[in-house]
């Protein structure tokens, strides 16, 4: 599985996810390089992490099914002067609605999430922080306050 460690029935929740692992594409860059962000066909090639990538030949979904796992992950470093692009997008949460499309029905956030915003964030084991962004709704104030 992707996801490393779920914990939802907790005054904390959380779902934890291995960054490699999940996302939809990755790719290394010599400083300069790097691809436009702003098209919709970023290219994967995970040919700087050497290994099994090295060849540059290695699927997303193979690429997926590697790094999500733990131990072999660990095989593989990220350095300090590669730029890296990485791809994420998720079908489930609608930010118009404030709520998980689970396909048959929506379960709405701002009253389970007892009007506390979603956060999305990629952390290291150390604790620091990569990035960290809320998801404010103006439900949530509905929430907090009726």
């Amino acid at each position: 599985s992707v996801l490393g460690n779920v914990v939802i029935h907790t005054d904390q929740p959380k779902v934890e996810a291995i960054l490699a692992g999940t996302s939809q594409v990755i790719r290394g860059d010599e400083p300069g390089n790097e691809p436009n962000i702003t098209t919709c066909n970023i290219q994967e090639d995970c040919s700087v992490l050497g290994g099994t990538f090295a060849k540059g030949d290695v699927s997303i979904s193979r690429r997926k099914r590697l790094l999500s796992n733990p131990e072999r992950s660990k095989k593989y470093m990220f350095d300090t002067e590669t730029t890296y692009t990485f791809e994420f997008y998720q079908n489930l949460f609608d930010a118009m609605t404030y709520s998980l499309d689970i396909g048959f029905t929506k379960i709405g956030c701002s009253r389970v999430l007892d009007g506390q915003p979603i956060q999305w964030l990629g952390k290291m084991r150390d604790g620091r922080y990569l990035w960290s962004f809320q998801i404010w709704h103006e439900k949530l104030l509905t929430a907090q306050h009726g």
